[in-house]
């Protein structure tokens, strides 16, 4: 376990200004569920305060809005990458490219992780995430 690793991701949790009883979520549940587990990388939703946690076989997505910590194997996640930028589509909703992670699961507990740009100059950032979350989908 790096405890390194799981400090990291409680730090960027506590850097968004969430609500108090959000912050505890977080520093007491969820922290609690992550006690000797090796979090590879880490992604947080500045908007919505969730967060997906990705591990050696599997990532984990936290909610404090709905309470929600659901686990996810890796051989269930799938990416798709949509780059928007030549379509007509694209000028209807302002996003340009669009990138997710989701589960083939059909039902009200699948992931859909989303990273959308409306900038060009902020979609290099949306192309590394999508290159780590390659990485890690594709490892043997």
């Amino acid at each position: 376990m790096d405890l390194a690793k799981v400090q990291d991701f409680l730090d960027a949790v506590s850097s968004l200004g969430l609500s108090k009883p959000f912050r505890e979520w977080y520093h007491v549940d969820v922290a609690t569920i992550l006690d000797g587990v090796s979090i590879e990388f880490h992604e947080v939703d500045p908007d919505s305060g969730d967060s997906l946690i990705f591990l050696s076989e599997s990532a984990v997505f936290c909610s404090p809005s709905t309470g929600a910590i659901h686990h996810f194997p890796r051989t269930q996640l799938n990416c798709f990458v949509d780059d928007l930028r030549k379509s007509p589509v694209s000028s209807e909703s302002g996003v340009i490219f669009r990138a997710d992670l989701f589960s083939s699961a059909a039902n009200t507990e699948s992931l859909c992780w989303v990273r959308e740009c409306q900038k060009e100059h902020h979609i290099p950032d949306c192309q590394r995430s999508v290159a780590r979350w390659m990485r890690w989908l594709n490892r043997v």
